[in-house]
């Protein structure tokens, strides 16, 4: 396990999820609270299922992700569109179906195209 998977708890990833885990760390590092970077890492690297307010971005919800949004998250919903549009993999948001999918493939395990935004959107 890469010491990079370690900070996030992720074990037995496969080389595209360890391509994906390098992408994403900066960009999450740089941009987004210690508290909510494993929760979206984990979803987009291994298919792990977030909290409610992530859940309502990844599905492309924004009526309930400001409902569900504490005050910092409510000022970065544009980053959090942004992330998911320029480097979550093709398929892994943008809907409910796309969400519930992704988890049941454990996300990054199956080919991915990050920075095309999602397959709705």
């Amino acid at each position: 396990m890469s010491a990079l998977a370690a900070k996030y708890e992720l074990a037995d990833l496969d080389d595209r999820q360890e391509a994906l885990l390098a992408e994403l760390h900066p960009v999450v590092s740089a941009r987004f609270p210690d508290r909510m970077r494993g929760p979206i890492v984990r979803y987009l690297v291994a298919g792990r299922r977030p909290g409610d307010f992530l859940q309502a971005v990844i599905r492309n919800d924004l009526r309930e992700a400001v409902c569900r949004a504490d005050d910092e998250n409510q000022t970065l919903l544009l980053a959090w569109v942004h992330l998911l549009y320029m480097h979550a993999p093709t398929g892994s948001w943008g809907s409910p179906a796309a969400l519930e999918e992704w988890i049941e493939r454990r996300g990054a395990c199956y080919p991915w195209n990050a920075g095309k935004g999602s397959a709705d959107g």
